[in-house]
Formats: structure tokens, C-alpha cells, sequence
């Protein structure tokens, strides 16, 4: 960024910085440590415990709940809320360690703060787009009794995997509030597939997105 500055002469407002999945750690970052610098997270998260619990419930599903005797897993299901989010703070915690004194306003990029991405976008001063992702994957309806046959194929969404789409709708509510919702929508977009999808592989998703960079003056 400083390079970017410095080689083209170009003032921070007239700088955008893209970070996709775990880059949206580094792209809050800046956003926070350059006032006015416009910001694009595409398919990242909330933060890292947030993030580590989302996948988590997967696997408590998967490892656990599958796993246990019949007997236990009304109970089971019962504490997974809170028995998932304690594994996720717990694998934060070990993995993160929490910056000292000094270094929580060090001014350096790599912010010691678990990657708290919703508290970063809190402190932008920049504009901020938000891009996450969804798939529909088809399901089969019921066999209807009078007939033989399947009905056709519908479809259902299916959120990211790794970062379902209420990431997105926290970090722009972190930056701009909740009272107005036409502004979140029209700074987001839902990028068809799972996670790391492109969305400039559909032409609709390029044409609006460069039409939100028109409009808030970042192209010509």
C-alpha cells in the first residue's frame, strides 16, 4: 500500500484493497489503519471465533452426535450450543495469543486481535463491500403416493461452508449500523457456489459491482 502510494502518487481515498476468505483479515486491518481507504471483503469472516464455531458445529454433528449411543443425544444435542462455542474459544485462545499492552496499539498491520473482523469494520472510516457466497444444491421431493414417479428435481440454498452469509451482514451492520437497510444491500452481493467462488464469472455480479464503484466515485 505504501508502495502504491508512493510509485502512483495516489491519495488513500483513491486506493481499494480486496481480501478474499482469511485476506479479509489483512484488508480489515488496513481499513482500519488508513482512514478513507475503501475496503472489499470478499467471503471472509466475522472473526476467528466466530468462524471456528460455524465449523465446528459441523463436525459436533458429524464426530459427535453421530458417534454417540441413541440414549445420549437428546442430551447432547441439548449442550451442543454451548459445548461448541467453548471448543472454539478454547482453539482460539490456544492458537491466538492475546497482544500485550503495547502491542494492542502497535502500528503495525498484523493486529493482535484474533482477527476480529466485525470489531475492525467497526472502526473503518472507509467505504466497505461485502461479496459472500451460496450454492443451491438440488434435492428430490417426496414420491407422490399416486404416482410412481419422483416430482422433479427443486432446489435449495445452501449457505458457504466455511462462511455462511451472516458474516457479511454483521460486518456491514458493524460498519454502517442496522437503520438503513437499503444501504447494506447495495453494498453486498451473493456470489453463486461455495466458498472462494468468483464472482467475476457472471457477468450480472461484474456489471453490478463495477456499477456500486461508479457510484460511490471510485471509477469514472
Amino acid at each position: 500500500l505504501s508502495h502504491i502510494r508512493t510509485a502512483r502518487g495516489a491519495p488513500v481515498e483513491r486506493v481499494l484493497v480486496h481480501g478474499l476468505s482469511i485476506g479479509g483479515g489483512a484488508a480489515c486491518a488496513l481499513g482500519v489503519r488508513h482512514p478513507g481507504l475503501r475496503v472489499t471483503l470478499d467471503q471472509t469472516f466475522a472473526s476467528m471465533h466466530a468462524v471456528s464455531a460455524h465449523v465446528g458445529k459441523g463436525l459436533y454433528e458429524q464426530v459427535v452426535l453421530s458417534k454417540a449411543p441413541r440414549w445420549s443425544r437428546s442430551f447432547l444435542r441439548a449442550i451442543a450450543p454451548c459445548a461448541v462455542w467453548l471448543a472454539a474459544w478454547l482453539v482460539v485462545a490456544l492458537a491466538f495469543r492475546p497482544p500485550s499492552a503495547a502491542e494492542r496499539h502497535a502500528p503495525h498491520c498484523a493486529v493482535l486481535d484474533r482477527l476480529d473482523n466485525v470489531g475492525k469494520a467497526g472502526r473503518m472510516r472507509g467505504d466497505l463491500f461485502v461479496f459472500f457466497a451460496e450454492q443451491s444444491m438440488p434435492r428430490r421431493r417426496a414420491v407422490s403416493p399416486s404416482s410412481p414417479r419422483a416430482h422433479p428435481r427443486s432446489s435449495e440454498t445452501r449457505h458457504d461452508e466455511m462462511m455462511p452469509h451472516h458474516f457479511a451482514e454483521r460486518l456491514l451492520a458493524a460498519r454502517y449500523g442496522r437503520s438503513q437497510p437499503e444501504l447494506l444491500q447495495a453494498r453486498s452481493l451473493c456470489v453463486p457456489g461455495g466458498h472462494c467462488s468468483f464472482f467475476g464469472d457472471v457477468p450480472e455480479l461484474r456489471a453490478r459491482y463495477k456499477a456500486y464503484l461508479n457510484q460511490s466515485g471510485f471509477l469514472p
